[in-house]
């Protein structure tokens, strides 16, 4: 996307895709198939020790082919759950975002591109699953977070400007 040189907006767009494909997963055996690390691993923030899952999902980095912008991380859960997020840089003015957002909603391959990363994923963990599904329950979810907006205007006036 092209970018004014003082742009409006700064952050990400995240799509976010749960995939419900077996009735358990052995984590540990995941973590040894993929040579993966635990969500938690490294933190370095005083929450970290706050913040924990009972059992810390298997979190694996993996490529989005054709972007080389998009982040893909890929995590697999012990109640059969893998979630694949895309997160892309976002740099724009507010009709940059309204129009991605548009474009994402109506329609985008991100779905499907997600769905083929998990089958791959799940086919090359397979020893791991409990009772795999034949068929899988999906959610998506499109997320835009921006982490500045120029002039750093209070929540109370962005929410008033868009009634």
């Amino acid at each position: 996307m092209d970018s004014p040189a003082n742009p409006s907006l700064r952050g990400s767009a995240v799509g976010l895709f749960l995939f419900d494909v077996c009735e358990e997963m052995k984590l540990d055996e995941v973590r040894s198939i993929l040579g993966a690390r635990r969500l938690g691993e490294g933190l370095k923030h005083a929450a970290a020790e706050q913040l924990f899952f009972e059992r810390p999902p298997v979190v694996e980095e993996a490529q989005l082919t054709g972007d080389a912008k998009a982040q893909v991380r890929v995590k697999y859960y012990d109640y059969g759950v893998v979630s694949i997020l895309f997160e892309f840089p976002f740099t724009g003015e507010w009709s940059d975002l309204i129009s991605l957002s548009s474009k994402w909603i109506s329609g985008t391959d991100l779905p499907s591109r997600a769905e083929q990363i998990a089958k791959e994923k799940v086919a090359r963990i397979k020893l791991a699953l409990i009772k795999p599904y034949d068929s899988w329950l999906s959610e998506d979810y499109f997320i835009f977070f921006m982490r500045e907006i120029q002039g750093s205007p209070p929540a109370a006036h962005l929410l008033g400007s868009c009634r």
